[in-house]
């Protein structure tokens, strides 16, 4: 799965847009060139921190739907791991790579990150 933010930098009244109405930004621009960064942006500088350029997506799975999980073997042989917990409690998943498991505890609707060094 993939998305294209539009405008990386909008003002504050969500200009400019391709679409009527548009949509938010990563980081609202002020008249006096401050900005302030959205939530969105911390997701994309997390993940980007992960999944570095030129990753190949490899296979996860999850068991349930609370928890949403992609993993990609960086350029460096190590492997980022995103996972997003969307429910309201506090869940342990077991990331199981080469037949070594570790548990990690997902905080209630929150984005995760695991790099697992080579």
């Amino acid at each position: 799965n993939g998305w294209i933010d539009w405008n990386m930098s909008v003002d504050r009244t969500g200009c400019p847009r391709h679409v009527a109405g548009g949509f938010a930004a990563p980081l609202f621009a002020e008249d006096d060139w401050r900005f302030e960064k959205t939530v969105s942006y911390h997701y994309i500088r997390q993940i980007a921190r992960t999944i570095r350029p030129g990753a190949v997506l490899i296979g996860c799975s999850v068991f349930g739907k609370a928890v949403e999980a992609a993993a990609a073997e960086n350029r460096d042989g190590s492997i980022g791991v995103v996972l997003f917990n969307d429910s309201a409690d506090e869940i342990t998943v077991s990331i199981r790579l080469d037949g070594s498991i570790c548990d990690a505890t997902l905080p209630a609707h929150t984005l995760n990150t695991v790099i697992i060094g080579r």
